[in-house]
């Protein structure tokens, strides 16, 4: 099959690309709109209906921009117009969703700053608090972005994070790593992390179980793994990956719903890269995941991070279980469709540890109210941030795909309004209650997800 991504007739040159790309504000204000006649508003919600596993990964590896929703034999992907045609012409069976096509195009002429932050904010952000609590955050850099590394000058961003403790209590603590937009358009992951750190902070001292949490364990949280692409995003553009021109000269620039440049960086993992999503896929595709497994700096630096936070507990076969008091746990944030997920996510197969990683997910679910299932049950995956995690160290993973499958607080761009109310939202309150036990248990998760999880004590004293 023919690819859908040909490159367009103007030649784009990578210099020039990456240099349009740098010039690009960095940070909006909190009132600068988007054009609603930018090419995002042009999008098309469609329906994809797959009769069998083959047609299935064949579908999947052309790198389409797919979202992260199925019903039944049927997935949903982002295009346009002339995408659809061919499609069509080539023989897949393609249909219009018109009301997720009309929420989409409403969202892309909205605002972005209409609360959410842009990298620049967040950096400010984990630095003020970081300041105003010395004794219970640091933040950190873990390593630079493609635009810093391969531009220089004002281009790119250093890769940073924020860990919380009590630096007052020694020893060795069991870590929550909370990680979030991996890909640059799901902005609301990011907002998550953020309030996280600050619930954490502010309630120190004030909530015991925070206290607890603080004093005896580390959380660290990386807001936006996916800087450069992120900048992009803060514009109105559906930009998913990383900035990397390398390969891509001749994809759209501006970038297009499914036509740009970069790597995906949740497809660049070292552990089964290439499996599902392999380098033969178009270049300026969604999924496109690189030339070689973690070939990304982005990839690179938060492998060699989560490696720095967490022991290898795992054998190198597929087939070796993390032991049961194996230490620390981890969740990856996504957009959208309301999903807990765990490992695998490139062979249906369930892992070693299977029934452990479901107990967990289910009691995530218990709490958020999401839809529990291995990552393949959506649609089969390669090289991702949650199969690398579990796979290469054995900790517990998962991705949290937040947001509703339609509706007003569906999509990459939902009202800020979502993140506290409105029709499917409440992202903050609904997921706050996972990420503390998350937290509860990073000691031992495949031990103490098993058991009863209490949420108070209460005890009545009387003299005999």
């Amino acid at each position: 099959m023919p690819s859908l991504f040909n490159a367009p007739a103007r030649i784009v040159f990578l210099l020039g690309f990456a240099l349009t790309l740098a010039l690009l504000p960095c940070a909006f204000g909190r009132e600068q709109r988007v054009s609603a006649s930018s090419p995002s508003s042009n999008i098309l919600v469609a329906r994809v209906h797959l009769r069998d596993e083959d047609e299935l990964r064949r579908f999947v590896s052309l790198g389409l921009d797919l979202l992260e929703m199925r019903e039944g034999d049927d997935l949903f992907i982002l295009t346009d117009a002339k995408q659809l045609g061919e499609l069509r012409a080539q023989g897949w069976q393609v249909a219009i969703d018109q009301q997720k096509s009309t929420l989409a195009s409403e969202q892309a002429a909205e605002t972005f700053s209409n609360g959410y932050r842009t990298v620049t904010e967040m950096r400010a952000f984990v630095d003020d608090e970081a300041a105003r609590y010395p004794n219970l955050a640091e933040v950190f850099t873990y390593g630079s972005s493609w635009q810093k590394i391969h531009m220089g000058g004002s281009a790119g961003s250093d890769l940073f994070g924020i860990r919380l403790t009590n630096k007052q209590t020694q020893g060795v603590k069991p870590t929550f790593f909370l990680m979030a937009a991996i890909h640059a358009r799901e902005l609301t992951t990011s907002e998550l992390a953020l309030r996280f750190v600050d619930y954490l902070l502010s309630n120190y001292g004030v909530d015991a179980d925070v206290t607890w949490l603080l004093d005896e364990h580390q959380i660290v949280v990386v807001p936006v793994v996916n800087p450069d692409g992120h900048r992009i995003a803060e514009q109105g553009y559906y930009q998913r990956k990383n900035l990397n021109t390398t390969n891509g000269a001749g994809c759209a620039n501006p970038p297009t719903i499914f036509n740009q440049s970069g790597i995906d960086l949740n497809r660049n993992f070292s552990f089964g890269w290439g499996t599902v999503n392999s380098p033969g896929e178009p270049v300026c595709g969604q999924t496109y995941p690189g030339t070689s497994a973690a070939s990304e700096p982005e990839t690179d630096a938060i492998q060699n991070l989560i490696r720095s936070l967490f022991p290898d507990q795992r054998g190198t076969q597929r087939t070796d279980a993390a032991p049961d008091n194996a230490t620390g746990i981890m969740i990856t944030l996504h957009s959208y469709s309301n999903l807990v997920l765990w490992p695998w996510g490139d062979i249906s197969s369930p892992t070693p540890n299977a029934n452990q990683l479901q107990a967990i997910g289910q009691k995530f679910a218990s709490y958020n109210g999401f839809t529990p299932e291995q990552a393949i049950g959506l649609y089969p995956t390669s090289g991702t941030t949650d199969d690398w995690s579990y796979g290469e160290l054995g900790i517990a993973s998962y991705t949290f795909e937040v947001g509703d499958e339609s509706g007003q607080c569906s999509g990459f761009f939902p009202p800020f309004s979502c993140m506290d109310g409105g029709s499917g939202g409440a992202f903050w309150p609904r997921n706050l209650p996972a990420f503390l036990y998350a937290a509860r248990i990073a000691r031992a998760p495949y031990q103490l997800g098993q058991g009863p999880s209490p949420e108070s004590v209460s005890a009545n004293v009387s003299d005999h």
